[in-house]
């Protein structure tokens, strides 16, 4: 904003481009001090690795670290920091403009990544995947990205509010309802509204290594906001010895994908879930 202005118009200030050189050792001693408990969790990965723990610990460690940018953690608060200037082009590549600059313009004005047709149209960055054919006809000043499964059309002027529309996306998540079991997990997944949920495909159990990866790219994909574990209790209330594992099993979700996971109890599960787990293939004999 203003202040910003204000810096870039002195000349008395450099642009951090994010680019850091250091020994692990005093980055690493960095963080001990001012984020112990990132440190904890990196240490116990260190101390597992060449283990046979190794993979499993790393998934459960490094999947419990809090995202958090390095300026916070540690460029904040260290004092021993020297600032280089860059005698190189940079280009912070932070929004869809940037694409532009990198890329480059028809005589039109235009920026085109991936399978694109323009037409009569003039000053528009497109980006699509490979495959997927974007024609864009009498468009103006426009950003439309295209990926498997999403689509965005946005007015150039309004290219910050993007980052608007990522949070009402993150806010607008979905919730996925989990079937545990030793050998084969059943999963549903709600729509945005979460008011209907559609059965996936079965995942079969490989390895803790594998199925952290399964179930993180799961949540990243699917935008999961929530986890619902199945708890399969006796008609008396008391929990059977698949409930303590369907739980341990909750437990070590959240551990992985830092989604919050919450239980209910298959006592009270509806027809109509019942319906849905079968068919997805989770018949009783199955859900072992």
């Amino acid at each position: 904003g203003k202040v910003a202005e204000e810096y870039f118009e002195s000349g008395n200030f450099y642009w951090n481009a994010g680019i850091f050189i250091w020994k692990a050792k005093t980055v690493l001693d960095a963080l001990k001090k001012h984020e112990p408990e990132m440190y904890a969790h990196l240490e116990a990965i260190a101390n597992a690795w060449g283990t046979a723990e190794q993979a499993e610990v790393f998934d459960r460690e490094f999947g419990a670290i809090q995202g958090k940018s390095i300026d916070y953690a540690v460029m904040e608060h260290h004092n021993d920091i020297v600032v280089v200037e860059a005698p190189f082009n940079w280009d912070d590549v932070g929004n869809w403009q940037s694409m532009a600059r990198l890329h480059g313009q028809d005589d039109c004005g235009n920026t085109h990544l991936g399978d694109v047709l323009a037409i009569d149209s003039n000053g528009c960055i497109v980006r699509g995947e490979d495959g997927h054919l974007i024609v864009t006809l009498g468009t103006q000043e426009l950003i439309i990205v295209h990926t498997p499964d999403a689509t965005l059309v946005a007015d150039k002027s309004r290219e910050e509010d993007i980052r608007q529309v990522v949070k009402k996306l993150d806010e607008g998540g979905r919730i996925a309802a989990v079937d545990y079991g030793t050998v084969r997990i059943g999963i549903a997944i709600t729509d945005p509204d979460r008011v209907l949920a559609s059965p996936l495909e079965n995942y079969n159990r490989r390895s803790p290594s594998k199925d952290a990866q399964f179930f993180r790219e799961l949540a990243e994909l699917e935008r999961v906001v929530m986890f619902v574990v199945g708890l399969p209790v006796h008609m008396s209330g008391d929990e059977s010895q698949k409930s303590h594992e369907a739980r341990e099993f909750g437990k070590w979700l959240y551990e992985t994908t830092n989604v919050p996971v919450t239980f209910y109890d298959e006592r009270f599960t509806t027809s109509m879930a019942k319906d849905m787990l079968q068919e997805a293939g989770l018949t009783k004999k199955r859900r072992k």
